[in-house]
């Protein structure tokens, strides 16, 4: 059994798909920054009746930015698989890893038994899978954000997990990149208001406003006996960390540039 030999690289500033993505790169030796360079955003939706009542689950923190930012400025490209049962999964899973191509699966945690979420709290995570052992119906995978061992995901537990694959298609490194394109495009993602209508400093002032007088704790911590997945607060850190990796942009873009 064949296993590919990716380092797990974790940062604090990141979430479990970043994560995985800057260990693809370093493996692939690319680069990877400007996936980042739309982390400056912030959506809140106000609370009506067709709008969840948790606060936590109003707040939009750009998040999900990083696919196309990844594909757009350094060429590697994803592509969701959705299988019709486990063995069309474990086919497909079996191909790429052959072609050296690991790939990305996203898996509700509850099912990983490696994290303290094990049949305790439901979760979307990722890992990366890198090899399979037939045998033991196994499908090693490294998981950055939580450990930089090689673990073991049972196949039974994938299927449990609801997973799905996600094919990464690597092409040429983007490195004609424009500084004042990708600064444009940063500014307008949070001057420009959303499909709700508001902007993301008019969502930030909605925000401050509903902290002070909607704030609800014990409807925010429902459900939640791990702390740090209670949605209010796992947005408010994610959105900390937003700032964190858009200065890191700037950085490397004012270095690429020679502006400093």
């Amino acid at each position: 059994m064949a296993i590919l030999e990716i380092t797990p690289i974790h940062r604090d500033s990141h979430c479990c798909l970043e994560d995985n993505f800057v260990s693809l790169a370093h493996w692939l030796g690319r680069e990877y920054v400007l996936m980042y360079a739309e982390s400056w955003d912030f959506g809140y939706r106000s609370s009506n009746a067709k709008v969840a009542l948790m606060m936590g689950n109003r707040i939009l923190a750009g998040g999900d930015h990083c696919w196309n930012a990844l594909a757009r400025y350094h060429g590697i490209k994803t592509e969701w698989f959705y299988q019709k049962n486990f063995s069309e999964a474990i086919k497909f899973l079996q191909d790429e890893l052959q072609n050296i191509r690991p790939i990305l699966i996203c898996i509700d945690a509850y099912w990983l038994p490696w994290t303290r979420t094990y049949q305790m709290q439901h979760a979307k995570h990722f890992v990366l899978a890198i090899g399979f052992d037939a045998e033991q119906q196994l499908i090693k995978c490294i998981d950055s954000f939580i450990t930089k061992e090689i673990c073991d995901l049972p196949g039974d537990h994938f299927e449990k997990g609801n997973a799905k694959l996600i094919k990464l298609i690597i092409e040429e490194d983007k490195n004609d990149f424009e500084l004042y394109e990708i600064i444009t495009r940063a500014v307008a993602r949070v001057r420009e208001p959303k499909e709700y209508g508001r902007n993301s400093f008019e969502d930030m002032l909605a925000f401050a406003h509903d902290i002070e007088v909607q704030i609800d704790l014990k409807l925010e911590t429902k459900d939640s006996p791990i702390p740090f997945l209670v949605p209010l607060f796992f947005q408010l850190r994610y959105l900390g960390m937003g700032r964190v990796k858009f200065a890191e942009t700037l950085k490397y873009l004012a270095e690429c540039n020679k502006i400093i």
